[in-house]
This record gives C-alpha cells, sequence and structure tokens, in this order.
C-alpha cells in the first residue's frame, strides 16, 4: 500500500471496525549472536498486515503470537496498593501499614516515592533522615505481607551518590573528568549492565521486590522507543536476579510493551470527567494487549476529593486490574472520609480480596489467549452496534459485568445507563435478575454499584485475608448463579456470601431504554 493507506491503517489502530490493521515496524534489529540490538539499516520496514474481519479475539491471539505473549503478573499483585507523594518517613510507613491492619483494609503493596532518595529525584542511596535502618524496615515490612517498590526516575547517577565510583570503573570512566554525574544509555549492553547491576541489583537483594520506573527513559537508539526498551531492561532484570515472577510500575511505551506489565496513566485530575474516562480507557487499554492498567485512585491532583467523587472511585478501582490509591500529597487514605465511606471501601476491598481467584484465574487466560481481563462488550458481540456505544462499562472475564458509576448522586441514588449483553444477568448485591440484551437505567446508593453476574457463572471466592498469602485459600467458596427458580443468591444472602456488609437501601425503580 502506499504512505497515504499506511498511515489510515496506523490511525485506525490494532482493532478496527474495518476489519484489518497494517503493523509498521521501523525499530532495531535483535542481533543473535551479540544477543542484543542494533539499528536498523536505513529505509528498511517490516509491515505485518492483520486481516480478522470483526473476530477481534482472533486478531488479539495473533498480535501476542507474533509480538510476545502478555506475562502472569504475582498473585499479590491483585491485592491492594498504597502510594503517595509524601516524605514518609521510615516510622510513619510502618504506622501506616498498621493504621491498615487496624482499620480492617488488606494491603499488599507499598510505594515509597521519590523521597526515598538522598539525592533529589536521582541516585540509588537511601536517605537516611527517613529511613536509617532500610534493611531493617524491609524485612519488617514482608514479615507483615508487605511488599515494597520504589519510585526510580532512570538514566542519571549523581556524582555525590556512593554508586558513582564503581560505575565509572566499570565502564572505563575518569571520575574526575566526569563532572556533575553521568547519563546512562542502556541501549547499550555494557551500560545497561552497570546500570542494574551496581544501581539496582542491591536493592533487589535487600529486599525491595520490583521498581516504579517514572517519568523518563534511559535508552537512545534510532527508531527505538527509549521507555520500552528501558521498561525491558528493567523487567528482564528482576526476573533474572529474583528468579521469580515479577513486574514494573511503567508508563506505556508503545506497541510491545504488553510484556511488560504493569502500566499506569500518569498524574490525572480529582475529577468525575477523569473518573468516567478510566472506565473506558482500561478496557480499551486491552485492544493492544496492555491487560494491567494502574490508575491513581482518586487521582494525582486534588488535595482531599468529595466524599462521593472518593468512594465511587474506590469502587471502579476495586473491579479493575490494579487497586492503589495515589495522589500528589493528598489525602486518599479511606479513614480519613468519615465512617460511612470508611465502611463502604472496606466492603469493596474486601470483595476484591475475595474475588482473587477469579482474577487470578484471568490472568492465566490473559497468558494463554490474549483476552484482557477487562474486555469492551464488542469483544464478545463484535456485530452489535450497542456493544460499541456503551463505552463506560466492561466484562470482567466472561463472567462479571461491571458498570462504575462516574456520575453524581442526584436525589440520593446515583444512576446508570447499563447495556446487559444477551443472558441473563444477576445483580450480585440483591440478587436482581436481568434479561438481555438490553439497557436498563438503575439507581443505586452509595455502598453498591452496578455489578452482576452471567448466568450459569462459577465464582470461586476466597476467605478473608489481610494480605495475599496471609493463609491458604481453604476454604474455597464457589458461587454458582443459577436460574431464576434456583437462584440461591438474592437480598443480604448474597452481600452475606461476598463479605459485603448488610446494606438495606432497595433498589430504585428501573428505566429500561431501547438499545
Amino acid at each position: 500500500p502506499s504512505s497515504a493507506a499506511s498511515d489510515v491503517y496506523k490511525r485506525q489502530g490494532l482493532l478496527s471496525r474495518s476489519g484489518c490493521h497494517l503493523l509498521v515496524d521501523g525499530t532495531p534489529l535483535w542481533d543473535e549472536r551479540r544477543g542484543w540490538i542494533v539499528p536498523r539499516p536505513g529505509g528498511y520496514l517490516d509491515w505485518y498486515f492483520f486481516g480478522y474481519g470483526l473476530d477481534y479475539q482472533r486478531a488479539l491471539r495473533e498480535f501476542v503470537a507474533l509480538c510476545g505473549r502478555i506475562p502472569m503478573i504475582p498473585k499479590w499483585a491483585f491485592g491492594s496498593w498504597y502510594s503517595r507523594y509524601w516524605p514518609y518517613t521510615e516510622a510513619e510507613e510502618r504506622e501506616l501499614i498498621r493504621r491498615f491492619r487496624r482499620e480492617g483494609l488488606p494491603l499488599d503493596v507499598l510505594v515509597i516515592d521519590v523521597d526515598w532518595h538522598l539525592h533529589g529525584w536521582h541516585g540509588w542511596d537511601w536517605n537516611p533522615k527517613y529511613f536509617p535502618d532500610p534493611v531493617g524496615f524491609l524485612k519488617w515490612a514482608r514479615e507483615r505481607g508487605i511488599k515494597v517498590t520504589l519510585n526510580i526516575h532512570p538514566g542519571f547517577l549523581p556524582k555525590p551518590d556512593s554508586h558513582f565510583p564503581e560505575v565509572c570503573r566499570r565502564l572505563g570512566l575518569d571520575p574526575a573528568k566526569v563532572k556533575d554525574g553521568y547519563r546512562f544509555d542502556i541501549a547499550k549492553r555494557e551500560e545497561a549492565e552497570a546500570y542494574m547491576e551496581v544501581l539496582h541489583g542491591p536493592l533487589l537483594d535487600q529486599g525491595v521486590e520490583f521498581f516504579w520506573i517514572d517519568g523518563s527513559c534511559a535508552a537512545r537508539m534510532p527508531g527505538l522507543s527509549g521507555l520500552l526498551w528501558t521498561n525491558r531492561v528493567y523487567y528482564e532484570f528482576q526476573e533474572r536476579r529474583l528468579r521469580r515472577r515479577t513486574l514494573i510500575l511503567s508508563r506505556y511505551g508503545g506497541l510491545g510493551n504488553h510484556r511488560y506489565p504493569v502500566a499506569f496513566s500518569g498524574d490525572t485530575f480529582s475529577q468525575w470527567g477523569v473518573l468516567n474516562y478510566e472506565v473506558y480507557f482500561t478496557a480499551t487499554a486491552g485492544n493492544v494487549g496492555v491487560a494491567y492498567w494502574s490508575h491513581d485512585i482518586g487521582g494525582f491532583h486534588g488535595k482531599k476529593l468529595p466524599t462521593e467523587l472518593y468512594v465511587r472511585w474506590v469502587q471502579f478501582g476495586a473491579l479493575s486490574p490494579i487497586l492503589r490509591l495515589h495522589s500528589n500529597h493528598g489525602i486518599r487514605e479511606p479513614w480519613n472520609y468519615g465512617s460511612q465511606a470508611l465502611d463502604i471501601c472496606r466492603r469493596f476491598y474486601r470483595l476484591r480480596y475475595r474475588l482473587v481467584p477469579y482474577l487470578y484465574t484471568l490472568s492465566r487466560l490473559t497468558y494463554e489467549t490474549g483476552l484482557p481481563l477487562c474486555r469492551p462488550l464488542y469483544l464478545h458481540w463484535p456485530r452489535e452496534e450497542w456493544a460499541y456505544r456503551y463505552r463506560h462499562e466492561y466484562l470482567l472475564g466472561e463472567d462479571i459485568l461491571v458498570a462504575p458509576v462516574a456520575e453524581p448522586t442526584e436525589g440520593g441514588f446515583a444512576t446508570k445507563e447499563v447495556c446487559f449483553p444477551p443472558g441473563i444477568w444477576h445483580d450480585i448485591f440483591t440478587g436482581e435478575v436481568y434479561k438481555g440484551p438490553r439497557a436498563v437505567v438503575v439507581r443505586c446508593p452509595l455502598g453498591r454499584m452496578p455489578l452482576y453476574a452471567r448466568e450459569g457463572a462459577i465464582i470461586p471466592l476466597a476467605p478473608g485475608m489481610d494480605y495475599i498469602g496471609q493463609r491458604p485459600e481453604d476454604p474455597l467458596t464457589i458461587l454458582y448463579f443459577a436460574g431464576r427458580e434456583a437462584d440461591l443468591l438474592r437480598g443480604e444472602a448474597a452481600l452475606r456470601r461476598l463479605g459485603n456488609g448488610g446494606d438495606k437501601d432497595v433498589l430504585a425503580e428501573e428505566v429500561f431504554v431501547p438499545i
């Protein structure tokens, strides 16, 4: 095709109602002899044509067959994460973890932002002002089921950093001739090896579980996505060093980034419109294989949210791939939003932890098939026009329909127009039954969200835990959503089985909408 036609294909995206996509690859080549990338000869491109009609699932299968599978992430990553841009001391981090435990809020991952650095936003020395005993702290956290990750702005090593002389020795540099520090180019193998082994290896050995790659990249080569390559170097180094399944937290580096989960969406505003967009965005990200997306739950900017917006954001996070509170010096801890909000957040946190066996099963299916955890309706009903119109709901796997509330309350109840696909769908909280395909405007109180299970679904539930792996998943509860006559999951019984409390508010009258 002409270059103009090529541009049209690229703009359409991997999944397109046109039924095809042209993937144009101008990235560096892999040199098998050297075991590293080399610049691509000028003017040469690789073209991969995907022709799939409306069989989007086939397109995803072929994409991961060509570009690599989507790895499973560790089970503990499906637990809750806490992050805040704030200069926490080691003692304050300990008290924060204790507070989560006291409030009955499960927690698995503690994200430590930039203030752990001694040299501003860069360097690999712990700041003793905040962490006088980092090894002791990491050991203490791990004994309580907490995995710790550190924020890294990659690439630059300040000269005062204690690792600087060893890096210079590895790279054959004269430290006296390096003025302020050294900026790495990890597209070069010898620099990548020194960068990871000297700077990051000791931190992993101390007990850091993985790294948060924030804001920049450290690789330069014509045609190369520097961020994609940076993500690869970090991810594969962690795998080799730790000898277990791993992950990173980083921004999206372009096609191929699905091989290095988890991606995050950057510094968002704390607004209803942003929450609403994130619902659509999370499902759509799977269209390029990015099945694990992490948002700043509550948004990055803004000190304290309106309580209703905060609770709805937490509900969305609890039913998305990664649940991670984060802010720019803002207030995102559930106990700072009043007793009602705390109780609701606690119930949704515990619902998520009970659903971990289901989420972990989806992780395996994602690895095998390329299908994301969160799926837009058109992945399963590609010929139905309504499947493209209802963009702010998604399937979590095949059996759970999630329609997060992303607008403020009117008259005491929030509203959401929910499209029910073909089949029978059970409201997980109330036991109400809906038959699709049809759209319904549902209204629900703050303590609930539109959440439905497909009739015939078998959903495994773990017992309640404070962190993943605290105890064996025994007994494992199996929820079977049978037909209307045999339905065992109605009203308060459903809430008790899900460990979700006793919200007695009655669902308001529904309004059916033609689709």
